[in-house]
């Protein structure tokens, strides 16, 4: 977006020239016209700036959205509102947020949850 708005300056800055090369012309309908797409080219600059200024703002609500603080517990991450467990491997490897399952019957030997992701075993039985 950061081109959008170099773009539109470059252009503003072309009809700048044109209007120094048109001091020779006295053509009134050429001078309104350069006029009239100056101030189009302003208004766009100003509504691709606002534009970007959106882009980010729903970029961060997005990100943190997706991305609530997570703490680590016994064995697994769980985030502030309880949600979890997650797998700490997966978590502090690549940042994924993978929830554990619990194992059942003869596997809870292994412990009492696994990733179904990296396959770890965590928990007590």
């Amino acid at each position: 977006m950061a081109d959008l708005i170099s773009t539109t300056t470059t252009a503003i800055q072309l009809v700048s020239r044109l209007r120094e090369v048109n001091k020779n012309i006295a053509n009134a309908e050429f001078n309104n016209l350069i006029a009239d797409l100056s101030i189009e080219l302003a208004n766009m600059k100003v509504q691709v700036a606002g534009l970007i200024e959106e882009h980010d703002s729903l970029r961060r609500q997005l990100s943190s959205k997706n991305n609530p603080e997570l703490t680590f517990k016994e064995f697994a991450y769980y985030s502030e509102d309880g949600d979890g467990p997650f797998c700490p491997g997966c978590y502090d490897s690549d940042g994924k947020k993978v929830r554990l399952a619990k194992f059942s019957g003869a596997f809870k030997t292994f412990g009492s949850h696994n990733c179904p992701v990296c396959k770890a075993a965590f928990g007590g039985t």
